[in-house]
């Protein structure tokens, strides 16, 4: 099982609606897309440029067809973006197992969803706690609240 924890790639990334205004990215990705092995799921943790970067998503599922798990709202964006993409949309406390005894859980994260001026909160975002069959890992993504590690450690 591959995982992609989330798949960003853009070349001339900006985060930003418009591709001529906002932050640059001054770091290119250690590998590109092509020179990934196959992946077999994709977490998503909300809808910011530089979490949800439709075209490096949209080479990802065209080459792989991943597994995508999303906080809710997020998939819709996707779907918009990517003609016949599949996204399982999660909201706080879902678990979605995947292949090889993994699983994923969306916890809650104090942050904020835009993608445009007339959008905001109207995506959930979310951290994940991946359940491996050698332990737990915990993605972020991102968060803009101090927050209790306490209340996701069960």
């Amino acid at each position: 099982m591959n995982p992609e924890l989330p798949p960003i790639e853009s070349a001339l990334y900006v985060a930003s609606p418009l591709s001529f205004e906002g932050p640059k990215r001054r770091v290119r990705p250690g590998l590109a897309i092509d020179q990934l092995p196959r992946i077999d799921a994709a977490v998503i943790s909300h809808n910011h440029y530089d979490h949800l970067d439709i075209p490096t998503l949209a080479r990802l599922w065209a080459r792989d067809r991943p597994r995508i798990v999303t906080p809710l709202g997020n998939d819709t964006i996707m779907r918009d973006g990517i003609p016949g993409i599949e996204a399982t949309a999660v909201d706080w406390g879902d678990r979605t197992p995947l292949d090889g005894g993994i699983a994923v859980h969306a916890e809650p994260t104090q942050h904020w969803s835009a993608r445009g001026a007339r959008d905001r909160r109207h995506a959930l975002w979310a951290s994940f706690v991946i359940e491996t069959p050698a332990g737990k890992i915990y993605a972020v993504g991102d968060s803009d609240r101090p927050f209790t590690i306490q209340s996701i450690s069960k």
